[in-house]
């Protein structure tokens, strides 16, 4: 008696502290990820960044993990904030909840894989880069991704219903779940993790291996524009690849030990001893956590390692601070222009666009489109 008063008393603990765990943490990650992504977004879209084919496909994985954060992790917040699981509470709901958070999961891990796999092209192959890695090609491999997401998890919502027990497979769909668990978590983390980890080793080869040649070669030019051009051409892209080393880094870290853990959980679920339930819940919420903060913390990432993504971002922040600061001593035509989208005129300058004067070097690596 006394090792079964034991048992449930670790289990009470363990789930109690789950529990927590994500009660707390989801708000967290939901508040940082929606701040985050939208700024990402922003960023991205700036006059000197929207033609790039990896800002549009970091934007749209910004747009991906703002769906992942609404669609999955707002539904779970709400179910421990206010014992209401969406999921249970029609048909519709069981169907619609389930295949959004499924749909969303992998288009996000999979677009940056894409992201990745394009930098690696533009690295190892930058002649053949400028004919495949067009922004017209980047567009379409995104709508592939989502596409591919939607049809992959289509059956969802027609293998789905509302029982009493809650929202389950049917009957006759049952043994196809045990299947379909298996490819959504390759598909979400087991491809993605293995694709990124070979790009990430490529990656920093060659980054390693540029920047040697690049010491090399100063000692080399003769020229001193050349050797300012090259230098900062350089340097552009040594940024790019390490933000996204970073990014893909991060995701390797945060997914790995869910993976892991559904893997060995698996023989777990047949065991007799019911200690491992308690373990496994509490891990998962752990792991869940960490998976999750995967979908908000990108921005972070962006302004730590990235230089041209910390320039324009503070660009951004003072052209709203300068359009903020003049929005309250505005004529009415100059108040209309302002509602209009646009900050009236100082200096010659837009002050949403043009506050900052594009320096000549700054030109440069934008129309190389493989500068980030």
């Amino acid at each position: 008696m006394k090792i079964v008063d034991g048992v449930n008393a670790t289990l009470t603990t363990d789930f109690r502290t789950a529990y927590a765990i994500r009660k707390i943490g989801l708000p967290i990650i939901i508040c940082l990820g929606s701040v985050g992504n939208i700024l990402s977004i922003v960023v991205f879209r700036q006059k000197s960044m929207r033609l790039s084919t990896s800002c549009y496909q970091l934007r749209m994985l910004a747009f991906a993990d703002l769906f992942v954060l609404y669609a999955s992790v707002l539904p779970r917040f709400v179910c421990y904030s206010l014992d209401t699981d969406i999921h249970e509470i029609s048909d519709v709901t069981c169907k619609t909840a389930n295949f959004l958070t499924y749909a969303s999961v992998p288009a996000s891990a999979w677009i940056l894989t894409t992201v990745a796999t394009e930098r690696v092209v533009s690295i190892w192959r930058p002649l053949k880069a400028k004919s495949i890695c067009t922004l017209r090609n980047g567009k379409l491999l995104v709508f592939f991704i989502v596409l591919a997401s939607i049809g992959l998890n289509s059956v969802v919502p027609i293998s789905l219903t509302l029982t009493a027990t809650g929202c389950r497979p049917k009957a006759s769909w049952t043994q196809f779940w045990v299947y379909f668990n298996v490819i959504d978590m390759a598909a979400c983390s087991g491809v993605p993790v293995a694709l990124l980890s070979i790009c990430n080793v490529l990656i920093a080869f060659k980054l390693v291996r540029s920047e040697n040649y690049r010491q090399k070669s100063l000692y080399a030019a003769h020229a001193k524009s050349i050797h300012v051009i090259n230098n900062v051409k350089t340097s552009v892209n040594r940024s790019v690849g390490v933000m996204l080393v970073a990014t893909s880094i991060v995701f390797l870290v945060l997914t790995s030990p869910i993976v892991v853990l559904n893997i060995v959980a698996s023989g777990w679920k047949y065991s007799a001893d019911v200690r491992y339930k308690g373990h496994v819940t509490l891990l998962y919420s752990v792991f869940e956590l960490l998976t999750y903060s995967n979908n908000a913390i990108n921005f972070f990432l962006y302004c730590i390692t990235g230089a041209r993504f910390r320039l324009e971002l503070k660009r951004y922040l003072a052209s709203r601070c300068r359009c903020c600061h003049n929005r309250g001593s505005l004529s009415p035509a100059a108040t209309s222009t302002y509602l209009a989208g646009q900050c009236p005129a100082t200096d010659g300058f837009r002050c949403d666009r043009d506050i900052v004067a594009v320096s000549t070097i700054a030109v440069s690596y934008h129309i190389d489109h493989t500068s980030f």
